[in-house]
């Protein structure tokens, strides 16, 4: 039975699919639109249980049947409206399901492999064109041109609903399953909107610019030939605009142009499909997006428009993107490593007022002071400098290409103008660029031309050799590896700043993402002891079960929190309710990100007052941007955010920590701000942490209300599949159900 419904689910998501939704409720609402014709609707469905039965007997993939039902779907339903019913358009129906199946599994394969190429409807494309000429041949066609309404349902209502370009659009927004008409248009542009309003906005957009390119270019035409053209340039928008690509005002004008091409495909192709009295259905689109999506792989550039890297709406796309920057700098800065142990401080940094100008301006110095100094003594001797002969370790994975190591250390206040870089390091990165390390110490440099270095290989010793007057460490990336070539925009990851000369000072900020100014110092967080030394504290199978006191129910609820793994390899914390969060641990830091399935508080509650936590002792102050959607707002404030964020937005978050040394505990404190208007949404979270990070409470406090979550108890699952652990792992204490 769980199969079945497993199945038919395919089935709904399928139809779905034909707008790049994936909703079982949607596709159920889109079958039913189909039987607005019911010979239409039948085709359809028939097709998609030939393609359903085909995969199961098959033994098919779960995730590609559903790609295979649809395009089997489009072409049931492109048969039961092309043609008139016969006593073989049965027939023809469940063989044109079995074919499109065959070619959708040959053709989104072949373009895998060859293109990494997502395959789209092609298989449809081309099996609706085999069957029509073949079908032809033995069941009369529809006039798909005309402008009568009813039978098949292919015209467009001789009267005007709404006026002709709003009834236009919703009859193309229909014909995508066949069945065009205003009405039933309208309520697939309701579903659109409901799952995604900038789908919505694509729609319209895409529609009204190639009708109108449309029109420039070409002759008018009779209404059925634009409700079954036009909806190519809806769907080319949304694909390149929303789905394939992380939306942005770029992107949009890229979708333009595929929509564009689109147009061009149209008048290309219409007189030819006009010959066999057929519509030039949606190859288009489906070549325009290809050609869009084949574009942007094979550029060079960091900049937008980027291709998703797994498409779905582009609310969720943008979210993980606005996150991402928020927590990674911009897409085109690299990031590195600290290549040194300890406390630096940046005597010169990008833009320098030195010798750091354009168009080698993204570069840093580094060096070491103690109260306002960088020498003891004098400072006549190479020896007083408190950096000269300090280990320089590897910031990056990579390739050494260029080493040089025969440069004598000029004594303090001389330069060599003849080699500039001294003694340096070039190792290239998997992307091609090089990071450069100079003014290394003489004969100092303990790798080779051809090895591979990791994150913390020592590589040689901080010196002062070419154009540096004093002893210190130039670090930049360039693009290739040439030297003198232009640097390239990079940024240190998961440091601790601060601006005075003494690291752990009160007020140290953590940074995930640092361009180190002049004066700063900085030191690698991922050093620190403390909460670094608990890695193993959200194993798979982990479980943590709180008591939730909601203020606005005056109710109390238990739920729990699961860790798990995907299948492919993504650990997240799932909670009962379905709701799940992916998060990942690396260079001293946790990060919580990826939040999917129904609204949870609990999840929320997490999400904002972790969120991302640098696993570091020394970390007193940071910042994130978790969703606003985090926050238990009010239906007035949600229409409002609407209104004026269209794919969403974030908010600005900063959070404190401090060790309570009576309670045993870290504090963390964030407080969350988001300005609408003349209205400005503050919520404060508080979270405890022990050294194994057990949370005891975590509260939030927002529009007056304070929600509160209690650690009932926490340990691991039993799991009789692994000899020896048949029993709790970690000791739990049984909730005190008589308190909920």
């Amino acid at each position: 039975m769980i199969a079945n419904r497993c199945q038919f689910q395919d089935i709904a998501k399928a139809y779905s699919g034909i707008l790049f939704l994936e909703h079982p409720l949607l596709g159920g609402l889109f079958i039913a639109l189909t039987f607005w014709s019911p010979q239409t609707g039948a085709a359809g469905l028939l097709a998609a249980f030939t393609s359903m039965l085909i995969c199961v007997f098959l033994k098919l993939p779960h995730i590609s049947s559903k790609a295979h039902i649809l395009n089997s779907t489009l072409a049931g339903l492109s048969l039961g409206a092309l043609f008139h019913l016969h006593g073989q358009f049965w027939a023809f129906v469940i063989v044109g399901g079995i074919l499109t199946t065959f070619l959708s599994i040959l053709i989104s394969d072949m373009m895998w492999r060859r293109s990494h190429l997502p395959a789209l409807c092609l298989s449809f494309v081309v099996s609706a064109a085999i069957l029509s000429l073949v079908v032809r041949r033995y069941v009369p066609m529809v006039d798909f041109t005309g402008v009568e309404f009813g039978g098949v349902g292919l015209g467009v209502p001789a009267s005007v609903w709404v006026h002709p370009w709003v009834d236009l659009f919703f009859s193309t927004l229909s014909a995508t399953l066949f069945s065009p008409n205003p009405v039933l248009g309208l309520l697939i542009f309701l579903a659109l909107v409901i799952q995604s309003r900038y789908i919505g906005f694509l729609a319209i957009a895409g529609f009204l610019f190639g009708l109108l390119l449309l029109n420039m270019l070409s002759d008018t035409h009779a209404p059925g030939f634009y409700v079954w053209t036009c909806f190519n340039f809806s769907l080319t928008a949304i694909a390149v605009g929303g789905i394939y690509t992380v939306p942005d005002r770029r992107s949009f004008v890229y979708a333009m142009f595929g929509v564009a091409a689109s147009v061009l495909f149209v008048i290309a192709m219409q007189d030819l499909m006009l010959v066999y009295h057929l519509p030039v259905m949606a190859l288009p689109f489906v070549v325009s997006t290809l050609m869009c999506i084949a574009v942007l792989q094979r550029r060079s550039s960091m900049k937008s428009p980027w291709l998703c890297a797994t498409p779905s709406l582009p609310e969720s796309d943008y979210e993980q993107r606005r996150l991402a920057r928020s927590r990674c700098g911009e897409p085109n800065s690299i990031p590195l490593l600290l290549p040194f142990y300890g406390t630096w401080n940046v005597y010169q940094g990008f833009d320098g007022r030195h010798t750091h100008k354009a168009p080698w301006n993204h570069a840093v110095d580094f060096y070491i002071t103690e109260k306002g100094q960088s020498y003891r003594s004098q400072g006549f001797l190479l020896k007083d400098y408190y950096c000269y002969g300090l280990p320089i370790s590897s910031p990056v994975y990579g390739e050494i290409v260029a080493v040089v190591n025969s440069v004598p250390d000029n004594n303090p206040g001389a330069v060599n103008v003849d080699d500039n870089w001294g003694n340096y390091i070039l190792i290239r990165l998997n992307t091609g660029h090089c990071v450069m390390l100079a003014h290394l110490k003489f004969l100092s440099v303990k790798v080779n031309v051809g090895e591979y270095v990791t994150p913390k290989t020592e590589l040689a010793a901080c010196g002062n050799s070419g154009r540096s007057p004093q002893p210190h460490l130039h670090i930049h990336l360039q693009k290739e590896v040439a030297l003198g070539c232009p640097t390239q925009l990079f940024h240190f990851c998961s440091v601790l700043e601060n601006s005075g000369n003494q690291i752990v000072n009160k007020g140290t900020h953590y940074k995930l993402i640092s361009r180190p100014e002049e004066h700063m110092s900085i030191q690698a967080a991922d050093h620190a002891r403390g909460l670094s030394n608990i890695h193993q504290h959200l194993p798979i199978g982990r479980y943590f079960t709180y008591k939730i006191i909601d203020p606005e129910t005056n109710t109390n609820k238990v739920c729990r929190l699961l860790v798990e793994v995907t299948l492919m390899g993504q650990f997240r914390l799932v909670s009962d309710s379905g709701a799940s969060v992916a998060f990942e641990e690396a260079n001293g830091v946790l990060a919580f990100y990826d939040q999917q399935g129904p609204a949870d508080k609990l999840l929320d509650m997490l999400l904002l007052s972790y969120g991302l936590t640098p696993l570091s002792e020394l970390a007193q102050q940071w910042q994130d941007s978790p969703a606003v959607k985090l926050l238990p707002l009010h239906s007035w404030e949600k229409i409002l955010l609407v209104f004026r964020f269209i794919l969403g937005a974030g908010l600005d978050s900063q959070y404190r920590r401090h060790w309570d040394p009576t309670k045993g505990m870290w504090l963390q404190h964030s407080t969350h701000t988001l300005k609408i208007g003349p209205r400005t949404l503050i919520a404060e979270a508080e979270i405890e942490l022990d050294r194994a990070f057990v949370s005891n409470d975590m509260s939030l406090s927002f529009n007056g209300h304070i929600w509160r979550a209690q650690l009932l108890n926490n340990g691991l699952i039993k799991d009789h599949g692994i000899p020896g652990w048949r029993e709790q792992q970690i000791e739990e204490t049984s909730p005190d159900m008589s308190a909920i």
